[in-house]
């Protein structure tokens, strides 16, 4: 529903660079609060249609645990040993044949 609020993008971001890039300008004083796992939305379209989608969800915990859950089962799918080591091997017995051959130990 972030994207679709409006034409939003969201993205997540190092505290780091939303300090610096805060600077010198007329939020430079939320700087503080930029601490921890940060997230940025900004609206190109309506911005009450995002500041609503993210008050919605906000005030949802069942939501926020369905979210957080659905998160976390991507993240342990997508980037497991397991499933990044067989993509390896397919990669490998497919499009690189001569690398495999030069590199007989790589599994």
């Amino acid at each position: 529903k972030l994207r679709a609020a409006g034409g939003c993008e969201y993205r997540v971001v190092k505290n780091s660079v939303l300090r610096r890039a805060s600077e010198g300008t007329g939020v430079a004083s939320i700087a503080t609060h930029f601490n921890g796992p940060t997230a940025l939305a900004l609206a190109f379209g309506d911005p009450v249609a995002l500041a609503q989608t993210v008050l919605a969800l906000l005030n949802d915990q069942d939501r926020q645990a369905r979210m957080a859950a659905l998160g976390r089962n991507f993240v342990e799918h997508e980037f497991s040993w397991t499933y990044l080591t067989n993509r390896l091997r397919e990669w490998l017995a497919t499009e690189q044949p001569s690398i495999h051959h030069a590199h007989p130990r790589v599994l």
